[in-house]
């Protein structure tokens, strides 16, 4: 699992990750399974008010967005999942520690309480040719 070519966000360091994880698959001949992070049109439906007002996508980005059919998995982080989730995302302080003091922790919690993935095979062969 890793971020798509968009980076989730549009970060340039998360755009580079995705990179380097899909060259590495596709060197291996792409024998295992790579599965890209998105999101889908129902969590912008619900969140979209609230990444609008923390600045969550780059000026020059799109989100991803993938209906639930074109899912590769699913994860629903709650009870013990959940917690071990937001112990490791406050972990990175420098990351996430302004924005779950902005919006407050238990709607942090909500907000990225479902991970969705799609898999980055059907994705790429989707790609127009060069």
């Amino acid at each position: 699992m890793t971020f798509g070519p968009d980076g989730m966000t549009g970060h340039p360091d998360h755009r580079a990750v995705s990179r380097w994880v899909t060259l590495a698959w596709e060197a291996t001949g792409r024998r295992a399974r790579l599965w890209y992070a998105t999101l889908t049109p129902e969590f912008h439906q619900e969140w979209g008010a609230l990444n609008a007002d923390v600045g969550l996508w780059y000026d020059w980005s799109a989100p991803p967005s993938d209906p639930e059919a074109n899912l590769a998995g699913l994860v629903r982080c709650d009870g013990e999942l959940g917690d071990r989730k937001f112990a490791a995302l406050a972990a990175h302080t420098s990351q996430t520690g302004g924005l779950i003091a902005l919006v407050g922790t238990e709607r942090y919690r909500q907000w990225w309480s479902v991970e969705y993935f799609v898999d980055a095979r059907a994705r790429l062969d989707r790609r127009p040719a060069a």
